[in-house]
């Protein structure tokens, strides 16, 4: 097994297909253009059998450890960083190789194995990084955020926070375990078969759990870790009901049976839970048997079953159809439950997304409340910095222009870098201190065809507080700092908002909240959630946010109108909006506050939401695991967005993103792990990106490795190859 390799590293110009890491092996006496090279003794010995030892270096997405076997990228399941074990090849490719490991030779520092989870062991594919400590996980994670905004990004040095872990106290004490606040099982009973007369029977027993590894085969759980008390309760409650009653569960081949999924989603703050039974029809037999055993048992375990709720999905591709159907059924208790994040309370449907760790989504958002306020301190001392006749306690910065300040509301708060060395007892400058009130719009539809905030409508929301005036009620300092554009909050636009989360709870920093989302019914839930809130800033929009931005950026105004707004209002006048700007609908003349416009292609759009997105300073992004559609950071960087801030489930598609927002302009700042999923391989990521004066080329060359026989071979074939 000791021979040399020989790589030969090329750089072509121009578009290619991909290519991994391949060799070139020249046989003695042959020319490089010989294409009859023959194969060396190496090659021919990576055969499927082989036997060899290898050091693992990295874990893969899927929880595999990652070593190299003479060169040759091996994945070997069960192996995590730092083991060094014995393993036979199972398939052999070009480029790489899977395997099984036969032994551990050496055990790494950071392997567990009081992970006594006999589910993990019988093949439970949740917690991938089950037989490594905790803190060896969290290391691993920042590791792979930091290497994929490298290579994938290609950003050579990115600004990467610690990550945010969970703490040996959160949970009550139970740490990175308990902390999911809902749980999905799929049900099985192996099965099922049609007897004589049609009478349909279950092959086996009731199972609820979660899918075996790489298959559909259900491995029942009696119990798992990561899940709350409540959900487990309801699940071996389901599981007695079936088994009792001989209810019939799903079958993918035969597309028959009943129940198909149970989801249970419970309130850590409020206690509160609501079971969804997903099911192929419209009922469930002896139905109040089941509520009345999953209401004792989620009792038992200190919880209030407040919800019983029948999802019908009868899909027969449910992998490629979703988990959940479109209709869902009330058949105990209330449609929704809440929960409590931080001050504010949120209702929960069926249907609606939320993060699935209560603990770590409050300092997540703490991360993305932080970013946005990082990005107002940096827009107001820029400001600053510019007018020489700022006042007297406006914030300087401690050393080079680079050294970012966080100089917020209450002027006390210090920086990771720098702190405000002039700040008074009362506030952080003349600028933070005066404040105006403006009235919130008072549309009766926020959204066409969607009402809810009618009634609130008219409200004052404390966006800045007057102090002495000219008799107008206006302060002329105000009046010119609301010209010179500072000395206010930021319009953040929240997209892929979903029930409104993120955004509401920004919404007590920002002068507007404008959330866009194109599921109907979460634009539903986030406009109760505002009024539950009290929250008379915030806005929300039904559609996809690619095809939203453009159109109300082409029918609102630019930012001198809302300044003039925000003197307007302050001054009495709050039922006209003066827009000054020139490319402005109406031609700059004065336009009534709550006659809606219309956008580009006829589409009518509210006026006052068009204004603040054409005012919009900040845009919060949380995209599913997918990421964002081009389409979107093209519109998001069109409506003249000066900070974006990202929050990502997957490390990939953020750093694809990133790449792209900084070819429309958009520099880097930094970025903040947080982990949302312990002894999983998945991974929150919070980041900050701000608009710059210069965009990015896009890389036109593509570097990879080439066999040099396939290298001659297109060389003859197509002529001159540019290498550099």
């Amino acid at each position: 097994m000791g021979f040399r390799a020989c790589t030969e590293q090329i750089e072509i110009a121009g578009k290619c297909g991909a290519a991994g890491n391949t060799r070139a092996y020249l046989e003695p006496g042959k020319e490089d253009g010989d294409t009859n090279a023959k194969k060396p003794e190496r090659e021919a010995a990576m055969e499927k059998g082989n036997v060899c030892t290898v050091k693992i270096e990295d874990m893969s997405s899927e929880g595999q450890g990652i070593g190299r076997a003479e060169g040759l990228v091996v994945f070997v399941p069960g192996a995590v960083v730092g083991d060094t074990v014995k393993i036979q090849l199972t398939k052999v490719k070009k480029n790489y190789a899977f395997s099984k490991m036969l032994e551990i030779l050496e055990p790494s520092a950071d392997r567990i194995e009081d992970f006594d989870c006999t589910y993990f062991q019988a093949g439970c594919g949740g917690c991938a990084y089950g037989r490594m400590d905790y803190p060896a996980q969290v290391r691993l994670k920042q590791k792979q955020v930091t290497e994929k905004l490298q290579r994938l990004a290609g950003l050579e040095a990115p600004v990467i926070r610690p990550i945010i872990r969970m703490e040996d106290t959160d949970n009550e004490g139970n740490g990175p375990f308990r902390y999911r606040n809902k749980a999905q099982f799929p049900v099985s009973t192996g099965g099922i078969i049609t007897r004589k007369g049609g009478i349909v029977e279950n092959l086996g027993e009731p199972a609820v759990g979660f899918f075996r590894a790489k298959s559909h085969e259900v491995v029942d759980c009696e119990d798992c870790y990561l899940q709350s008390l409540p959900a487990m309760a309801a699940a071996d409650a389901l599981r007695r009901f079936m088994e009792e009653d001989h209810i019939t569960a799903w079958d993918p081949r035969w597309e028959k049976g009943l129940l198909r999924h149970l989801i249970v989603k419970t309130g850590f703050m409020t206690g509160e839970v609501m079971v969804v039974l997903v099911i192929n029809g419209k009922g469930i037999p002896n139905a109040q048997k089941l509520i009345e055993m999953l209401d004792d048992a989620i009792y038992e375990v200190g919880y209030s079953l407040e919800s019983v709720v029948i999802n019908v999905n009868q899909k027969k591709d449910g992998a490629k159809d979703g988990v959940l159907g479109d209709e869902n059924i009330v058949i105990a208790g209330k449609p929704v439950i809440r929960d409590e994040i931080g001050e504010l309370v949120f209702e929960i449907s069926p249907s609606s997304f939320y993060q699935v760790n209560p603990v770590q989504m409050k300092r997540l958002y703490d991360v993305v409340k932080a970013y946005c306020q990082q990005s107002i301190t940096a827009d107001r001392s820029s400001v600053s910095a510019a007018s020489e006749d700022s006042a007297a306690g406006d914030c300087k910065k401690k050393s080079e222009e680079s050294e970012r300040i966080e100089c917020i509301e209450d002027g006390r708060k210090k920086g990771d870098r720098g702190e405000c060395t002039e700040c008074a007892e009362e506030g952080c400058g003349n600028d933070f201190k005066e404040e105006v009130i403006v009235k919130a719009c008072a549309s009766e539809e926020v959204i066409p065809g969607i009402a809810g905030q009618g009634n609130i409508a008219g409200k004052s929301v404390m966006v800045m507080e007057p102090n002495a005036d000219d008799g107008t009620g206006v302060n002329a300092k105000t009046a010119e700092n609301a010209k010179a554009g500072y000395g206010r909050k930021p319009v953040i636009l929240d997209l892929y908002c979903g029930v409104g989360t993120i955004g509401l709870y920004c919404a007590d920093i920002a002068r507007g909240v404008v959330g866009i989302e194109r599921v109907r019914e979460a634009v539903v839930d986030a406009n109760r959630n505002a009024v539950i809130n009290g929250i008379v800033n915030a806005r929300y929009i039904c559609g996809c946010a690619e095809d939203v931005l453009p159109k109300y950026v082409g029918a609102g105004t630019r930012t001198e109108s809302l300044q003039a707004a925000a003197v307007n209002d302050a001054a009495g006048n709050s039922d006209a909006v003066e827009t000054p700007d020139s490319s402005n609908r109406s031609g700059g003349h004065t336009v009534p506050k709550h006659v809606a416009g219309t956008a580009h292609g006829g589409t009518a759009v509210d006026a006052d939401v068009a204004a603040m997105i054409a005012d919009a300073e900040i845009a919060i992004l949380d995209p599913p695991r997918a990421g964002c559609k081009p389409e979107l950071l093209q519109a998001v960087a069109a409506a003249g967005i000066e900070r974006i801030v990202y929050v990502s489930c997957d490390p990939a598609t953020l750093a694809r993103d990133v790449k792209l927002l900084g070819e429309l302009g958009y520099e880097f700042v930094e970025a903040t792990p947080v982990d949302m999923f312990p002894w999983t391989v998945h991974v929150e990521c919070v980041t900050l990106l701000q608009k710059s004066n210069r965009k990015r080329k896009p890389d036109t060359h593509v570097k990879f490795s080439l066999n040099m026989e396939d290298y001659y071979r297109i060389k003859d074939a197509e002529g001159d190859v540019k290498i550099e």
